[in-house]
């Protein structure tokens, strides 16, 4: 990946839309973005998730 392709996957995986970015970038990180909050939601409460301050700013 190219430093513009970092920079947009962690944008995209923030839920903010990307202008240009390249096309298997963002379906990649809109895959996992679904994924990761399909998780959380399926956690009772943040004790269980291993992380939590880096999930809540996903």
């Amino acid at each position: 990946m190219s430093n513009k392709d970092d920079q947009d996957w962690i944008d995209l995986l923030a839920g903010q839309s990307v202008a240009n970015a390249d096309t298997k970038t963002v379906r990649d990180a809109q895959i996992c973005r679904g994924a990761l909050l399909a998780h959380a939601n399926k956690l009772k409460n943040d004790a269980e998730i291993p992380y939590p301050h880096i999930l809540k700013n996903v």
